[in-house]
């Protein structure tokens, strides 16, 4: 069964918060971030923040809720869109979790054509959003992946090198040129996060058992849509039985080594992860344990709005974010 668009849920972190960075962000949460909706990311810009400018951060996490346990390949994430107010927003990588304090990528933005644009053209001119408040700020950069798009045709080209000319950046192609004609009345250009594969998986797993205990760590399957970042601890009550607890989800029922285990995620009615009894191994005394960390199929994403000094007032300003990506299933 492969990835369809209506696995794509987005997802708030655990915490949010205005006033601590260190409290805004972290793991992702199980609330779903309804899309189309006001409000859903960012709260109203007020008076006092269009007078002097302000700067909020929320994170958000693109997850694959897929029930197939593959791995959307390839991942693309863009801003499909500039806002239509004098704020504007950057996308900015995250980690699955990182905090507001610890964000250390950079921003990717996006801008309408200066001038329309032929085909076979190799380079083009763009206006970054935000231009006359970007300040050391860099949207595009040499080596990115961009998206251009007029609603209609799209193409993507790496950047050699990015001009500033003060009113409009001239972004030069690595190696291509366009393939159609664009009109800078309709067009949209953005730059591009990739990720290679998107899926839920375990590392670092760590057996303790003196006696000669053995776990096929390669063999546990992470659930898509129920693995949450946490670090899972199995420990044996008797030679075939055990607990396990998540350092952040806390207690996950007890097993046995003759059955699967597959402890399910409340939030979405789904296994976080299956330990298969085929994996167990040699001989298992009480207190012994296996240690393994689990990661989520989420694209982890900080979207920055800026909102420069004296922006005027806009009701219903929205963010348009995009994600694409295959599957092999």
């Amino acid at each position: 069964m492969p990835i369809v668009a209506s696995d794509f849920v987005w997802r708030a972190p655990r915490s949010i918060s205005d006033t601590v960075p260190a409290e805004n962000g972290g793991r992702m949460g199980s609330a779903v971030i309804a899309t189309n909706t006001k409000n859903a990311i960012f709260p109203d810009v007020t008076q006092a923040q269009r007078t002097a400018g302000a700067v909020a951060h929320r994170k958000v996490f693109i997850h694959v809720s897929s029930v197939a346990n593959i791995a959307l390949l390839d991942a693309r994430v863009w801003l499909g869109a500039i806002t239509a107010s004098d704020d504007y927003v950057h996308l900015i990588p995250g980690t699955h979790t990182d905090t507001e304090d610890e964000i250390a990528g950079r921003p990717y933005g996006a801008g309408p054509l200066l001038l329309s644009a032929e085909a076979e053209d190799v380079s083009i001119d763009v206006v970054p959003e935000g231009l006359a408040d970007l300040g050391a700020l860099e949207p595009f950069v040499a080596g990115d992946l961009i998206r251009i798009s007029d609603g209609t045709a799209e193409e993507y080209h790496v950047i050699d090198s990015v001009t500033d000319n003060t009113t409009h950046w001239t972004i030069a192609f690595d190696g291509s040129a366009l393939a159609n004609a664009f009109d800078a009345a309709d067009t949209i250009v953005s730059a591009v996060i990739e990720q290679a594969s998107v899926a839920a998986s375990t590392d670092s797993v760590v057996v303790t058992s003196p006696g000669g205990g053995t776990l096929n760590g390669a063999a546990i399957v992470a659930a898509n849509r129920g693995a949450t970042r946490d670090t899972i601890t199995v420990t044996f009550t008797a030679a075939t039985t055990f607990t396990a607890a998540g350092l952040i989800a806390g207690s996950l029922g007890s097993g046995s080594r003759s059955a699967d285990f597959a402890p399910t995620n409340p939030a979405t009615s789904s296994p976080r992860f299956t330990i298969p009894s085929t994996a167990w191994g040699g001989t298992w005394t009480t207190g012994n344990t296996v240690v393994f960390e689990l990661y989520p199929a989420s694209i982890p994403v900080w979207y920055q709005r800026r909102v420069p000094a004296g922006a005027g007032s806009l009701s219903n300003a929205a963010i348009t974010v995009s994600v694409y990506g295959e599957s092999a299933g």
